[in-house]
């Protein structure tokens, strides 16, 4: 997914009887209003070393989801290992993780794992991923994945599908789907409401949060609440059937998650790239120009280009990604192109394609030590996650190949930091 944003998101549940809501002061006639609780995505910052996590709700066989996950695997030889577990009996699980494999067409090996067993999961050979398969939460058996975090944490890129999508979390709901029939699945679903009627396990905790999956399709609306209700300094996720949910915490994504704005990045360097989508951002090696290759992914233009290059061959090309400004009384404004890169003297900037946007231009420094203190605020606070930034950290006297390192468009590194002493 792009992006989570929420604003402004009341949600109350009502007793039948004589209580009331004043919606103008947010009070209950029941009780006054609790204590305000702040979150962040602070919550979903991953150990160093971790790989990508990738929560999706139910993917159909066509969902895109399958290939990405596959591009985060990388181009080793070892095989994906599609664990199949939290099925009612070992055929559907064994179909199931065939299926996947014959869709994905890459080498894979599948592991069932029997619910009503103590087999552990074991992952004894070297693997590009894992795949998690599973659709009854009640018949998952987190002491038989403890693999799962080893892996994760050692680098493995892990998606979790369908019912296991909870297990990264701190607890899950353990329940089995919502009933078919409709007046049990109307009771189910208004009894998952109730305190205490949803019961919670322990997951695998590899992240500060719980999420519920296939929201919409399940009605699970209740099992949410109760995440959030019995834990309520913890963020809890719901997501509907299809969606996926990229956790990571490199700093990029952060900053955008905070603003709310979709990030299309383009660079040279496939490892760049690779980094940029591993932190969840839209990232691509373009071929062709600038202008026709971001077309393809934003047919209707940037409202704000970033040009961090510092190179004069780039910035004509920045200018024609940005959107058009009509020629009509829309009160839309024009694009405007920040300028990052350092660039050593002068850089000119076409006329007509800047006029045809009126395009606003924008300098940052962003130096003073007020900047300084906002950055280190939201570092002390979680906000801000700059862990796998530094490259390498390396000794002054290096100083010079490192900087020539650092210009070579396949350069495998993003910042080098040098020691200094005293």
């Amino acid at each position: 997914m792009d992006r989570i944003s929420a604003r402004n998101v009341l949600v109350h549940l009502l007793a039948p009887g004589a209580s009331s809501y004043d919606i103008a002061t947010r009070t209950h006639s029941l009780a006054p209003p609790p204590g305000r609780i702040v979150r962040n995505l602070s919550h979903l910052k991953t150990p160093r070393g971790a790989d990508p996590l990738l929560l999706t709700g139910a993917l159909k066989s066509d969902s895109p989801v399958w290939e990405r996950f596959v591009e985060l695997s990388g181009d080793s030889d070892a095989p994906l290992l599609i664990v199949a577990t939290g099925f009612p009996n070992q055929r559907p699980a064994q179909r199931a993780a065939e299926r996947l494999g014959e869709r994905l067409g890459v080498a894979h090996i599948s592991v069932v794992l029997d619910a009503d067993s103590d087999e552990e999961l074991h992952i004894d050979e070297p693997v590009r991923g894992v795949i998690v398969l599973a659709r009854d939460q009640s018949l998952l058996q987190p002491a038989q994945l403890g693999a799962l975090r080893t892996a994760w944490l050692s680098g493995t890129p892990l998606l979790l599908d369908g019912a296991a999508a909870p297990l990264p979390g701190v607890v899950f709901s353990a329940h089995a789907p919502t009933p078919e029939e409709a007046e049990a699945a109307e009771l189910a679903t208004q009894r998952s409401f109730l305190e205490g009627r949803t019961v919670l396990t322990d997951g695998l905790q590899l992240l500060n949060a719980a999420f519920e999956p296939q929201l919409l399709a399940d009605n699970r609306w209740g099992r949410l609440f109760s995440l959030a209700y019995a834990y309520p300094k913890r963020v809890a996720f719901g997501f509907a059937d299809g969606a996926a949910l990229g956790a990571i915490g490199a700093l990029a994504a952060r900053l955008h998650a905070l603003t709310g704005a979709r990030v299309v990045a383009a660079d040279l360097s496939s490892f760049r790239v690779t980094l940029a989508q591993q932190a969840g951002i839209e990232a691509f090696v373009p071929q062709g120009s600038l202008a026709e290759a971001f077309a393809q992914i934003l047919p209707g233009g940037a409202d704000v280009v970033v040009d961090a290059t510092g190179a004069l061959a780039v910035l004509p090309q920045a200018i024609e990604v940005a959107k058009p400004k009509p020629w009509d009384d829309s009160a839309d404004p024009g694009a405007r192109l920040v300028i990052q890169g350092s660039y050593p003297d002068a850089f000119s900037v076409p006329y007509q394609p800047a006029f045809r946007r009126e395009l606003s231009l924008h300098v940052p420094r962003d130096a003073q030590p007020r900047d300084f203190r906002a950055v280190l605020d939201f570092m002390a606070r979680g906000t801000l996650d700059v862990g796998g930034l530094i490259s390498d950290v390396r000794s002054p006297e290096v100083a010079a190949d490192t900087y020539a390192a650092l210009a070579e468009p396949d350069a495998e590194l993003i910042t080098v930091a040098f020691q200094w002493h005293a």
